[in-house]
């Protein structure tokens, strides 16, 4: 792998391999957001204040100064994540195999709920081509059927739950076929070059098998079996030692007693996996999860998508109806003909 030294924006350091310089140009003022200072802001409010850029140039020369740095940060993270993991090794164009193309790339911006900014390098897996490039495919995702079943013996057993996520997951995952990637961009580059990938990255087809496999291995190390009819769901012990593990993709629920939780936790630190730890479970896989342990009682919504949609269809949702309960799936209610059978006031009760 070639080593590359450039400036950071705004100082006189060098920069690790691969990191972000500011080549893009364009003007990088600052105003105040909203009529506040962005810095004064709540982060959990970020996601619904704040725009995310659309593309990786829109996002490193950020006219608001808090949000440019942000921005800078989260790119830079993500560009020293996959150089420690040593994701890739940049090769010459020329030096690759005569049939072979380079997968196209963009970068995903995006304000996590929690006020963290996130940058995320992605390969368009729909470059890639079947059968050269991968020859599987499969997402693994905790069925909902499971999950709500696991949310009914926390609330009935008392349970705890603690959300954990699988730091840069999709490059820990072995590639078996050979791929490579356009350098990426604000990637200093020297001639004709591209990248060779040694690992998975987020967004060919087959990365998200890879990675699932691989942490799976760790698990059943741990003394976890895999449910039968549901691979992304891990249970071991039994009583008040029982743990169970749902999995989604790279996001993951474990719902146990909490010594049970913390001994796995430190367990799992031995491994080459890093967690990171969100203690509050009433935010978990997209849906808000309210539980009351004293009435027994639980609630589990996406209000969040409702304000989403708002936002992003303005006047065209403005008027419609709203519902108190969701409707199930495929079922329809029907206006009574005349023609209809009535119930009789003899079979009502």
């Amino acid at each position: 792998m070639e080593p590359a030294e450039f400036a950071l924006a705004e100082s006189s350091a060098v920069a690790p391999t691969f990191a972000m310089t500011d080549r893009f140009g364009g003007d990088t003022g600052s105003f105040t957001e909203c009529g506040f200072a962005a810095q004064d802001l709540d982060p959990s409010k970020h996601k619904d204040t704040f725009e995310v850029p659309k593309n990786c140039s829109d996002a490193w020369n950020h006219p608001d100064k808090f949000q440019r740095d942000k921005w800078r940060e989260a790119i830079n993270a993500e560009f020293e994540r996959m150089n420690n993991r040593g994701v890739w090794e940049k090769i010459k164009k020329e030096d690759m195999e005569p049939s072979r193309r380079c997968v196209k790339h963009k970068w995903v911006t995006d304000i996590k709920r929690s006020g963290r900014f996130r940058a995320c390098l992605v390969a368009c897996g729909c470059s890639q081509t079947p059968g050269v490039d991968f020859t599987e495919v499969y997402l693994p995702v905790i069925n909902d059927t499971s999950f709500c079943i696991a949310m009914v013996m926390k609330l009935q057993m008392n349970l705890d739950a603690v959300i954990f996520d699988v730091e840069t997951a999709f490059l820990h995952g072995d590639l078996k076929e050979k791929m490579h990637v356009d350098c990426p961009d604000g990637m200093v580059t020297f001639g004709n070059e591209c990248l060779l990938l040694k690992q998975t990255i987020c967004g060919p087809v087959q990365s998200a098998a890879r990675c699932n496999h691989k942490f799976s291995v760790v698990l059943m190390g741990l003394g976890f079996k895999r449910c039968p009819s549901d691979p992304c769901l891990f249970r071991r012990g039994s009583g008040e030692k029982t743990l169970i593990i749902l999995c989604y993709v790279d996001d993951n629920l474990i719902v146990g007693k909490r010594q049970e939780i913390d001994k796995f936790l430190e367990e799992v630190k031995q491994s080459e996996f890093k967690c990171t730890l969100e203690e509050d479970s009433n935010d978990c896989l997209s849906c808000n999860i309210q539980m009351d342990p004293e009435t027994v009682a639980g609630w589990i919504g996406q209000p969040h998508m409702t304000k989403k949609t708002e936002k992003t269809c303005g006047e065209e949702v403005a008027n419609m109806q709203n519902y108190t309960a969701p409707g199930t799936p495929g079922f329809k209610l029907l206006k009574a003909s005349e023609e209809s059978e009535m119930i009789g006031d003899d079979l009502q009760s």
